[in-house]
């Protein structure tokens, strides 16, 4: 029999033959009545993720079709039509049958148990759409790690950074932010990010860059770096201000520059908590003690989820302080005080000595009400996808405030709120006479004059910004009747 279409390049076949073998599974299939149905059954069922074409030779007999005698005893041969009516599998996929949605779901458990993945790459949305895309691709082969490595990150990363590049270029103004770290293994890096409101009115960002720098983190190394980053992206005329933190390299390094620093408000809220809580250090370090422990006592800390469940408390890890990390003092004392039964009952039993008294605790539930304001406004001023600047003196002044009438009856406690205010006056004394701050201040409509607490820095801003709207109206009517007067002499 003839063997034309493209099913037959899933069997295996052999002339003079009445069966073949299916390529995927062995199982032989009989082809003895001249019809392809038998073929296309198997794999419709067995291999229903093979893609098979619609090819209009597989539609009809591949050898005539059985015909019958009309009354003048002639035969009538099939006709192939010209037009088809599309089936239903061109617009529904089948699913799979039971043993197959078994097959993949062990095969996907097998390389999240061997390769070690997270549960929740499942719930990833790209991870989904990739399994979408390649359940209509049977043909899919993945990538080798080398293809991987050496040629799609690569172009891929090259047009995200043509594509940042137009973006940012069409804006008006930029605010790069910039920070450098050490990494576990020892290699310096600094990174910057350019924050802009895109050609849609909405707040973007994007990384230019995050780069090893092993030269000395002077002044003059670091504004050379920055240089070179912002004329590689074509930002140089763009920077409004840079935003850092205060250390005396990098605040030099941006003046050498020629641009205005903005220090990171966030970071210094969390250098103030710092420095104020030495006051406490006693307190702070029995704690962080008692963190240690259960984290490296596996008996101690199988003991405590135990005792967790006992006394119905939600299912909660301790915390550790860490200098580096905003929040990380606040984070730590707020669960030591919601697991304080389970942690009294665990530790009297496995390490007394640990034993937290009862002023202790009482310090602690008195410094918690204390810190949270700055908890909070850490996490409301660092967000991303609105302007924050203009929220800085206010946050400023709702912290004064606070301050000015917290009260606490143990004395250790009181101690606290005044090196708080210290802390606020030398970092942020003078904040609504920067120019920056204070008129980012004056022109948001949720603020304006409210957001003052010092009446003559809101005057001297007002006149400021109607003095520079006014030479920028004149200058505008300049340049207008410099132009009317070139046209004239055209």
């Amino acid at each position: 029999m003839p063997k034309r279409g493209s099913i037959w390049g899933h069997f295996k076949q052999s002339d003079g033959a009445k069966k073949v073998k299916c390529k995927y599974c062995g199982a032989a299939i009989s082809i003895s009545g001249g019809s392809l149905g038998n073929l296309r059954r198997h794999m419709k069922s067995k291999h229903p993720f093979t893609a098979l074409e619609n090819d209009d030779e597989e539609d009809i007999a591949m050898v005539d079709l059985m015909s019958e005698p009309d009354k003048g005893g002639q035969q009538l041969r099939a006709e192939k039509s010209p037009f088809k009516q599309p089936k239903m599998t061109a617009y529904a996929k089948k699913p799979p049958n039971k043993k197959k949605l078994d097959e993949i779901d062990g095969q996907l458990l097998k390389m999240i148990a061997k390769g070690h993945h997270a549960l929740r790459n499942v719930e990833e949305p790209d991870f989904r759409k990739l399994i979408e895309i390649v359940s209509q691709c049977p043909g899919y082969k993945l990538p080798t790690r080398q293809k991987l490595s050496k040629k799609l990150i690569p172009e891929t990363c090259e047009e995200l950074r043509i594509n940042m590049k137009e973006s940012i270029q069409a804006v008006e103004a930029v605010c790069p932010t910039t920070d450098a770290w050490t990494s576990r293994n020892n290699a310096h890096y600094v990174a910057v990010t350019a924050h802009y409101v895109n050609s849609d009115n909405a707040m973007s960002s994007s990384l230019l860059c995050c780069k090893d720098f092993n030269d000395r983190h002077t002044s003059e190394n670091l504004r050379n770096f920055l240089k070179d980053v912002v004329c590689e992206w074509g930002i140089a005329n763009k920077i409004s201000a840079v935003v850092s933190d205060n250390a005396p390299n990098i605040v030099g390094a941006i003046t050498q520059g020629g641009w205005r620093s903005v220090g990171c408000f966030a970071r210094c809220l969390n250098l103030l908590v710092q420095k104020a809580t030495p006051e406490i250090s006693d307190i702070k370090d029995k704690v962080k003690s008692i963190v240690e422990f259960f984290r490296r006592n596996a008996p101690a800390l199988r003991k405590l989820e135990q005792m967790e469940e006992q006394l119905n408390f939600p299912n909660l890890k301790l915390k550790q302080d860490v200098v580096t990390r905003w929040n990380s003092t606040y984070e730590m004392l707020e669960r030591f005080i919601k697991l304080k039964d389970a942690i009294t009952a665990v530790v009297a039993i496995m390490r007394p000595k640990l034993i937290v008294d009862q002023s202790s605790w009482e310090v602690i539930e008195g410094v918690l009400p204390l810190l949270k304001p700055f908890y909070e406004i850490t996490i409301e001023i660092s967000a991303e996808k609105c302007v924050t600047l203009s929220k800085v003196i206010v946050c400023r002044n709702l912290i004064n405030n606070f301050l000015s009438k917290f009260s606490s009856e143990n004395r250790k406690v009181m101690d606290l709120p005044k090196c708080l205010k210290q802390g606020m006056q030398i970092r942020f004394d003078r904040l609504e006479y920067n120019e920056l701050y204070a008129e980012c201040t004056f022109l948001d409509p949720r603020f304006k004059q409210q957001g003052f607490q010092n009446e003559n820095a809101f005057e001297y801003t007002k006149n400021e910004l109607s003095r520079k709207i006014l030479n920028e109206d004149i200058l505008a009517q300049r340049i207008v009747i410099e132009d009317d007067g070139a046209i004239e002499e055209d």
